[in-house]
């Protein structure tokens, strides 16, 4: 049957009003109505799909937005920290350098303390020096030797205690204290350090007799080069005068020595 051809009607088909058939709609404008109405729907779809987009597009400025609000939170959660982690005791101690609990013996002075803010690192590696001298001396024979007087005389030495002493002070004073970095500074930082100190840093000599010079020479330190007349010319020296540690054993600065106190 072609398209413009009747489609004709039931016999039993109910009646039109009036109580006659009426005769059937020619196929070919059933197909346009189909159509029209199927061009309706892709119309429909077509806008769903633009407000999908535009929705989708709102979410993730929505999205962007939370993401920078939270970051902001963090930052502001960070200024406040710092703040309460500034603020005295009203002790007058500054929180920012209390020992944690598992820390058994007064920590060490460092330029780090109120109290010492008009020194440089080099006071802070002397003080560790002397705490170090008076707890981590180990049994005779062992690596666990003490740092000799002359350790400012030996650069590379000079250089691995100055990491040491920090890492030291940041795994064990302020708000900031972590007890695994704590059991790690024994377990791993210190008997390396002990290890390369009796091996590589110094002669047996420094340790008994005196200074030997072994290895790279002595060399002045950025706080004395930065006290020259023509800072940062710096120039190889060995004066003794220039690098002596403070003398080893007795009380640290604050600290009274215990009677059956020795230092190596």
């Amino acid at each position: 049957m072609s398209e413009d051809e009747e489609i004709p009607t039931r016999p039993d088909d109910p009646p039109e009003p009036g109580g006659q058939h009426q005769p059937a709609r020619p196929a070919g404008r059933g197909r346009a109505d189909w159509r029209s109405h199927v061009d309706v729907l892709w119309e429909r779809i077509d806008h769903t799909q633009e407000q999908l987009a535009a929705l989708k597009a709102s979410l993730q400025k929505v999205a962007r937005l939370v993401a920078e609000v939270r970051d902001q939170q963090k930052d502001l959660a960070v200024q406040v920290q710092q703040l309460v982690d500034t603020e005295p005791d009203e002790g007058g101690d500054d929180r920012q350098h209390r020992p944690a609990p598992w820390v058994i013996f007064p920590p060490p002075p460092a330029a780090e303390d109120k109290e010492h803010q008009d020194q440089n690192p080099l006071f802070t590696l002397a003080m560790f020096v002397e705490f170090y001298n008076r707890t981590y001396v180990g049994l005779p024979g062992s690596r666990a030797v003490p740092i000799p007087v002359c350790w400012l005389n030996h650069p590379g030495l000079v250089a691995e205690l100055a990491t040491l002493a920090y890492a030291w002070r940041s795994a064990n004073l302020g708000p900031s204290a972590n007890i695994q970095q704590a059991e790690y500074w024994h377990h791993h930082w210190r008997p390396g350090f002990a290890a390369r100190l009796a091996t590589e840093w110094t002669h047996t000599h420094c340790r008994t007799d005196g200074h030997k010079q072994t290895g790279a020479p002595a060399r002045l330190d950025r706080f004395t080069l930065a006290e020259q007349p023509t800072p940062g010319a710096e120039q190889p020296s060995t004066a003794p005068e220039q690098h002596t540690a403070p003398p080893a054993g007795g009380a640290l600065p604050g600290q009274e020595a215990s009677r059956d106190d020795t230092t190596p």
